[in-house]
């Protein structure tokens, strides 16, 4: 089924602006679950009723698959008409991937540098996984090409193995972005049958390997086999793609049928139900199944409702723009003020932790992000706006 060829003219600029804002407010939310998973997880699972009350933090990881789809349809948004229909060595997929480059790149190596000490300390004392292998993030992680590797995926800045995944999609975009906008519909239904598919393979896997120890809560530590083969089976790029996909097709769906301000915010909010069921029964499902492609719908239809919905709110807006380096540089200030020669894994040091992950990353935002992103583009003669 196509929706590309009836679609309605484009919203205007600032007309998208003004819808795509609540996008924005909600990246905050889903970067601040992630925190509380890493920071808190295993003390939340552990009070009377935490596993309920606290499912979003301890099903954190859920705000990775949610920035993977959100990656998808801003990205159709900011740079799809320009890449739709376009020739593969035309100066627009240049541009294309300078952006990327300015967008993720400064804060990438700034994370990659603030986990320096803790990555060199683990392999000084032989590696959690495989030296060898955990040493090659050193070249393969300031690329972001380390999630392919399992070993150098979670080695250097565990995070940043989902920037790595992003680095894929960037490389496939100028590719799918034609098809997809081409059948929306058709495009969601081969990503999520795709995904279903490499999900349960790799739930496979690890249920054979493991006898079906859940990696995605299990605190303690774990062989280092059984390390390996989680990060084979849980960051290996190709599982998430469909995630991206659905939304880059989100994107032109959502461009294409403009719904009621009543029924986006009924969306929302079936949306919101739909997260809630799936962190109540998260438990029970298989691990590589909850944590790639089954969130994927749920998330797209809380996106692409919320974009239907006029909305704006400076701070929040705020609070949203600083979401990406609190993303990336959380783990580094973890592991420097929970260190023995700190203060040790204490609440009191995760509380700090905290609060110098959020001035850290507006200090960032501020000061390295949009001089870093204009350092690149000048550096190579392109200017590109996001």
């Amino acid at each position: 089924m196509s929706v590309a060829g009836s679609a309605r003219p484009h919203r205007d600029d600032l007309a998208s602006s003004r819808y795509l804002a609540a996008l924005t407010m909600l990246r905050f939310p889903a970067a601040l679950i992630v925190l509380l998973y890493h920071y808190f997880g295993a003390e939340i699972a552990a009070l009377p009723g935490g596993r309920s009350l606290g499912a979003l933090a301890i099903h954190g990881y859920l705000g990775v698959v949610f920035f993977f789809v959100l990656s998808g349809f801003i990205l159709a948004h900011v740079h799809g008409n320009d890449l739709f229909g376009r020739d593969f060595g035309c100066p627009v997929r240049r541009r294309f991937y300078i952006a990327r480059i300015a967008r993720v790149g400064p804060v990438l190596w700034l994370s990659l540098l603030l986990g320096l000490p803790a990555f060199l300390k683990a392999l000084s004392d032989g590696g959690r996984v495989d030296p060898w292998l955990e040493a090659s993030a050193m070249v393969l992680a300031p690329l972001g090409l380390h999630a392919w590797v399992p070993g150098a995926a979670c080695s250097l800045t565990c995070p940043t193995w989902s920037l790595s995944v992003e680095a894929f999609f960037y490389g496939l975009f100028p590719l799918v972005v034609a098809p997809v906008r081409a059948a929306p519909i058709r495009a969601i239904a081969v990503a999520l049958l795709s995904g279903l598919a490499l999900a349960g393979a790799g739930d496979w896997v690890w249920l054979w390997a493991t006898g079906g120890v859940d990696p995605l809560l299990t605190y303690l530590p774990e062989s280092r086999s059984g390390q390996l083969l989680r990060q084979a089976v849980l960051y290996n790029p190709l599982l998430h793609l469909p995630a991206f996909v659905c939304g880059v097709a989100g994107y032109t769906i959502w461009q294409t049928y403009q719904q009621s301000l009543r029924r986006s915010v009924v969306a929302a909010l079936i949306g919101l139900l739909g997260l809630i069921v799936l962190c109540a029964t998260a438990d029970d499902l298989p691990p590589v199944l909850r944590s790639t492609v089954l969130p994927v719908p749920v998330f797209l239809l809380l996106i692409v409702a919320s974009a239907q919905i006029p909305s704006r709110s400076a701070p929040l807006e705020w609070l949203g723009q600083i979401s990406f380096a609190l993303y990336a540089v959380h783990i580094p200030i973890y592991q420097i003020i929970t260190s023995r020669t700190v203060m040790g894994p204490t609440l009191t040091a995760k509380l700090l932790a905290t609060i110098l992950s959020l001035i850290v990353a507006a200090l960032v935002f501020r000061y390295l992000e949009g001089p870093g992103r204009r350092w690149v583009i000048q550096t190579f003669g392109t200017r590109t706006q996001h």
